[in-house]
């Protein structure tokens, strides 16, 4: 069992592996990391830190982490490990940030429309969905191939 040190949110304990317990330090926030998800497939684990407009990539195995810049307070975060992307939703831009897992960087970024509050995707169709909050009750849908919003 590892642990990584999200700083000002305590452990997190995630199974990564045979090595013995390590803390990772993930970046000092006042709001703390605003979502972690992982890439069984690399086993790289992407914290979103929002007062500074990152995500940080860890590699699992050796507890490296990779400050990678994206948009406008991010908010959530979503792995295909098929593809080996990582999609975060950025609040104050309206916009997705896709990250090329083989490299840690920005590849695209997506206009998604105004206050995407969620994400979710199907890594067997490669569509990203986006729901967008404060009352307006829509979902953009991102195909995973183009990088572009689906169009009807």
């Amino acid at each position: 069992m590892r642990s990584l040190r999200i700083a000002g949110v305590g452990l997190m304990s995630l199974l990564l592996g045979a090595a013995p317990p390590t803390s990772t330090a993930v970046g000092a926030t006042e709001s703390g990391p605003r979502g972690v998800v992982v890439n069984p497939e690399t086993n790289m684990v992407y914290a979103i830190t929002s007062s500074k407009d990152t995500v940080t990539a860890i590699d699992g195995s050796t507890g490296a982490a990779t400050a990678i810049k994206v948009g406008s307070g991010p908010k959530a975060v979503a792995v295909n490990p098929v593809t080996n992307r990582a999609y975060v939703i950025n609040e104050l831009s309206g916009s997705m940030s896709v990250i090329d897992g083989a490299t840690n960087r920005v590849m695209a970024t997506v206009d998604v429309g105004a206050t995407p509050s969620s994400i979710a995707l199907n890594p067997v169709t490669n569509k990203i969905y986006v729901a967008r909050s404060y009352g307006n009750g829509l979902i953009t849908v991102v195909d995973g191939a183009t990088n572009q919003p689906a169009r009807n």
